[in-house]
């Protein structure tokens, strides 16, 4: 719990004033819950218990004003610091810290801070090195002893130096002016003005967009808009198009008119300044409305006000050496303002645009929290997967595990008639009347398999029917990669393919394979012998001996044909044999089920299931807390019981959990934490303080969150109990140990016994 911690005289009377304006709130109650929050009473404390004290203001109003105070505190610090500072460098005379402390608005303090803290030059660091600063010093005080230009500018020519020209000592003097005139906090007020009330942000698609790659972004590929009016939640997706290179953004704004406003502004009076609180102007969006931001007391988002319509023009400027202060100040804008402002701009609209998101992403939170619990009944839950089966939790009224197990409904095993009855079996068993059903993968097949479970349930004659399911063959079942397919798949051997045996190639035609090898034996290969008697040629042996050896081996080929097929007629038969042993099996679990299903009670007549937001479950399953509680269950089983126990009681069961994970993935865009992080973490206080705790019974993940508590008084309040039973009465938390009276008086009002 965030307590603020800052004194009250340092909240001046126009800051408070400006805080009552803003929520249109009196400026007396808004005192009195300044006052109360600065004792460290927590907003829900102040909003139950101390509505005397603000005429009723709500918990949503006083976390703003709370959220305000932080950051007039940061502001002041950073005040505080920089006086220090400057104290410590000798800078300091009475005079500016007059100024400094007369400062409201944060970028005033660093506009005037810029030119007396140390740090690097850039632009003119190679003019100083030759020497030019006091001869720019005297022409910006209009120094007389220079009155005559043209007759001092040639007496400085030293090219040793690199000023060979006058030209070169021109634009050194320049560019000295120009950093000059960019550190006037008046001058940069102006062009900063110029920039957020007639800049415009212009967006075009990039070369990376192609093969349907970023046309989601189709709507930003010729976009152009006021910064004024750009919306929060555009920002945010031409950011990402930016970051995923589908986007260039640039700024398109009248750097001459700038340049001109910003002479006025050496001649004119001091730009004024917005609050503490907000220096650019909001990002024009719809205000987003809850329980937890009541939409009658919704503070206006400040704006910086847009430049005063004068009723007499502003004096031109003067100056002796006007030509060059005009140079300097167009180097001033171009190289030095322009790209130091246009990133500043983009960060305060990726800032207003993430506190934006965090906003919408609270509320997601909110009703996250407060959704109608199903109350203290039994629960079977169920966690889909395709491949790795479904995983089913039985929670009792306390959400504790008192059955488990794991079904096969879809492919690649499709065991479907055997899943429906381990469904009814529980069921029966456990007689449960709600089925919790998470919304993950394999969610929309599973839940038209609880539909029929439903009407089964109505008409139990299914128990009686002999409906044979056949299995998927094990080749399919092997495609899926289950662990039990594999394990099934490990018991029946592989086919093995022949092996191949080279042969010679032979021109004589090929006897087929068909054919059986006594067709072709060697004793029919006709013998060779001369038509005379004599003895046979060389040539006529050779044709002999190799009609000989392709007969051979047309025999040898039958012969391994045939052992191929017969060995593959066998690995089919053993196939074959394997599926109907687990055709078998299976039927035989299937009747087995049946049988044990008729010994069990009717199911409840209104058997029902809900679909439940799985976001964060697998978090809690792999998280020490979840390993804690449900130690001897794996990981699908966890995340099935903190879906079960998600409808039991949304706010015990999800406050287990981080909230970033919870509302992680809803948007497509990154939203920084630090806006999320307090968003989140205010609706889940704000949550907890409403609906109270049971001190006997809630566990320290739970009651830290309560108001006056953390984790370490929660964890002794849990120690306490467990060492000295329950408690009997509030009173005996002052026995805690750390337990204060001024923690006390925040506590026990949420507290029951």
């Amino acid at each position: 719990m965030q307590t603020v911690q800052i004194a009250l005289g340092a909240i001046g009377a126009n800051e408070i004033s400006r805080i009552a304006q803003n929520f249109q709130l009196r400026k007396n109650n808004v005192e009195s819950a300044i006052n109360l929050l600065l004792e460290g009473k927590s907003p829900s404390f102040i909003a139950r218990y101390r509505r005397a004290k603000t005429a009723g203001m709500n918990e949503a109003v006083i976390r703003a004003i709370r959220d305000r105070l932080f950051k007039i505190k940061t502001f002041h610090d950073r005040r505080e610091m920089i006086l220090k500072a400057l104290e410590t460098q000798g800078k300091l005379t009475e005079e500016l810290r007059l100024q400094i402390l007369a400062i409201e608005s944060p970028k005033r303090l660093e506009d005037l801070y810029l030119p007396l803290k140390p740090r690097k030059s850039i632009l003119a660091a190679p003019a100083r090195e030759k020497g030019l600063e006091p001869f720019a010093e005297a022409l910006w005080t209009e120094d007389p002893s220079i009155a005559n230009l043209d007759e001092i500018l040639p007496t400085m020519i030293n090219p040793e130096k690199g000023l060979e020209t006058i030209e070169k000592i021109t634009e050194g003097v320049v560019q000295i002016l120009a950093e000059k005139l960019s550190e006037i906090p008046d001058v940069r007020a102006s062009v900063r003005n110029d920039l957020w009330d007639f800049g415009n942000l212009r967006v075009s698609k990039t070369n990376k967009v192609r093969d349907k790659h970023g046309l989601e972004l189709k709507e930003f590929f010729s976009y152009v808009e006021p910064l004024r009016n750009v919306q929060a939640r555009k920002y945010l997706q031409i950011g990402k198009g930016e970051k995923n290179g589908f986007l260039n953004v640039l700024f398109d704004w009248d750097l001459e008119q700038a340049k001109k406003n910003a002479l006025e502004a050496l001649v004119a009076k001091p730009v004024s300044q917005s609050s503490p609180n907000s220096e650019q102007p909001a990002a024009i969006d719809e205000l987003p409305t809850s329980e937890d931001q009541p939409s009658e007391v919704v503070a206006a988002p400040e704006v910086a006000p847009a430049p005063e319509v004068k009723a007499e023009p502003v004096p031109a400027y003067t100056h002796k050496y006007v030509e060059l202060i005009k140079k300097a100040m167009s180097v001033a804008v171009d190289q030095i303002l322009k790209p130091v402002l246009e990133r500043e701009c983009v960060r305060d609209l990726g800032e207003r645009a993430s506190e934006h998101a965090a906003g919408l992403l609270a509320r997601f939170y909110h009703n996250r929290l407060v959704a109608n619990p199903a109350g203290p009944i039994k629960i079977l839950a169920i966690d889909p997967g395709f491949r790795n089966g479904c995983k089913i939790a039985v929670i009792n009224e306390e959400g504790k595990l008192i059955d488990h197990a794991i079904i096969f409904p879809h492919q690649p095993q499709g065991k479907k008639e055997l899943s429906l009855l381990v469904l009814e079996e529980l069921i029966r068993k456990h007689q449960i009347s709600t089925i919790a059903l998470d919304n993950g993968n394999a969610s929309k097949a599973t839940e038209a398999l609880l539909y029929e479970l439903i009407i089964r349930l109505k008409d139990p004659k299914h128990l009686d029917e002999d409906n044979k399911e056949i299995l998927p063959t094990e080749e399919a079942s092997e495609k899926g990669g289950t662990d039990e397919t594999v394990a099934e798949s490990a018991e029946a051997p592989a086919a093995e393919a022949p092996a191949q045996i080279s042969t010679p190639v032979v021109p004589e035609p090929v006897v087929s394979a068909e054919a059986p090898a006594a067709e072709v034996s060697p004793a029919e290969v006709p013998s060779v012998t001369a038509a005379d008697g004599a003895e046979p040629t060389a040539e006529a042996l050779a044709a002999a001996k190799k009609a000989e050896l392709a007969a051979l081996a047309v025999i040898k080929r039958a012969e391994m044909e045939a052992q191929a097929a017969k060995k593959k007629e066998e690995i089919e038969a053993q196939k074959k044999l394997e599926k109907e042993r687990r055709q078998a099996e299976y039927q035989k679990l299937v009747n087995d089920t049946k049988a044990n299903i008729k010994t069990l009670p009717e199911a409840p007549v209104d058997v029902k299931f809900a679909t439940v937001i799985e976001a964060g479950s697998s978090e809690y399953a792999s998280s020490i807390l979840g390993k804690e509680e449900l130690a001897d269950s794996d990981v699908g089983v966890r995340t099935a019981v903190s879906i079960g126990r998600r409808l039991q009681n949304p706010l015990k069961e999800l406050i287990k959990i981080d909230p970033v994970h919870i509302v992680s993935g809803l948007v497509e865009f990154e939203v920084q934490h630090r806006y999320l992080r307090p968003a989140l973490d205010n609706v889940l206080e704000s949550c907890v303080n409403v609906g109270g705790a049971d001190l006997n019974k809630c566990e320290a993940s739970f009651l830290r969150h309560l108001s006056g508590l953390n984790q370490l008084l929660a964890q002794e309040i849990v120690e306490h109990r467990k060492k000295n039973g329950p408690f009997k009465n509030r009173a005996q938390l002052l026995e805690v140990q750390g337990m204060t009276p001024e923690k006390f008086e925040l506590c026990a009002g949420f507290l029951q016994v």
